[in-house]
Formats: C-alpha cells, structure tokens, sequence
C-alpha cells in the first residue's frame, strides 16, 4: 500500500507500509537536512488495543509508533492524534528524546478511546 505523508516542510512523500519511517526518512534526508540515525527505542513498550477486543499489539519503540499512527490507526484526525505523529518524527530525526514519543502515543490512544497497558520492557541488550 502506497500513501503519501507530509514531510516537515511540507511535501509529500510516498511511502510503502512495510518500510521503515527511519529509512524512510533517511531516503528523503536531502528534503530534510537531516540523517535520521536512531529508531527511538522506549524503555517500556505500550500495548494497546487496535484490531478486536482482547487483541493487544506492543509498540516497543517510535518507528513502530508512527506507523501504526498512520497506517493503523482508528482515528483520522485529533489533536492528540497529529501532536503524537509530530512528536515521532521529531523523535526519529534526532531533535526529540523517544519518551516523549511514548508518553505522546499514550495521550493519542487515549483520545481514541483505546485500551493501552504498559508492558513489562525488554532487556537492556536487545537488538
């Protein structure tokens, strides 16, 4: 599935829902001026309830945040909704820290009135 989102000045960029927005955002790096180096890991990932009831799916770092905010999500517009969204891109271009983006993903589900519960976390080391 092929969309278009806007980049931070604005332009549209075509997407396809398996890629990464971190390399994403790496290809596009000439329309951003800037290399997008990290993929925002969290210290405690969030699940939340998107699809059916009782069926949880764990958002472990920002990457995967802002796709299900795009691509996923029950809402098309909010104003948890876009702040979220900008917040992970700020994240994934290296000018926010990835907590912001969590606790911002939190404040959006929210508004969409999904359950969220906050996982256990991964160990230190993993890849």
């Amino acid at each position: 599935m092929l969309v278009s989102i806007p980049d931070i000045h604005g332009l549209l960029i075509p997407f396809n829902r398996n890629e990464s927005f971190r390399l994403l955002l790496n290809r596009h790096r000439c329309m951003l001026g800037v290399r997008v180096m990290m993929r925002g890991d969290w210290e405690k990932p969030v699940e939340i309830e998107l699809d059916r009831l009782g069926m949880y799916r764990t958002i472990a770092d920002t990457d995967a945040a802002a796709r299900t905010l795009v691509f996923d999500w029950p809402l098309e517009e909010g104003q948890a909704l876009a702040a979220a969204k900008a917040t992970c891109f700020a994240v994934l271009q290296g000018k926010a820290e990835p907590e912001s983006a969590r606790e911002a993903f939190i404040a959006a589900a929210a508004e969409a009135d999904r359950s969220v519960r906050i996982s256990r976390g991964y160990p230190k080391n993993r890849q």
